[in-house]
């Protein structure tokens, strides 16, 4: 289903702004009532990635659905990813026997 999505960036703070407002659900007489519609940030994720957007974490999370006045309309903002390819510094991982034999060692030289 197509919605009316707005994109907003902002260069200064590095961040993309998602923003949704959907048609509040009307109830007929006599006739079934519309679907319920609701869009969380599954979803927006995957419309900012068809748009060829990278982001990174999320700083804002909204859910929208059209079944009331207060949640009909909301804002996602996420980082945009630098377009350097740097690695994260990554921990050593220290297994247990390394452990172990390090607190014999100690234990012995005491």
């Amino acid at each position: 289903m197509s919605y009316n999505w707005t994109i907003t960036t902002d260069e200064t703070n590095n961040t993309v702004s998602l923003h949704l407002k959907l048609k509040l659900q009307e109830y007929h007489v006599n006739k079934p009532p519309d679907p319920a519609i609701k869009v969380n940030m599954g979803e927006a994720l995957k419309y900012l990635r068809k748009k060829g957007y990278k982001v990174g974490r999320m700083l804002q999370n909204a859910t929208v659905t059209n079944r009331s006045e207060q949640h009909c309309r909301g804002t996602w903002i996420f980082e945009l990813k630098n377009n350097k390819n740097t690695p994260t510094p990554r921990k050593k991982a220290i297994s247990s026997r390394k452990a172990a034999k390090t607190k014999e060692n100690t234990k012995k030289e005491v």
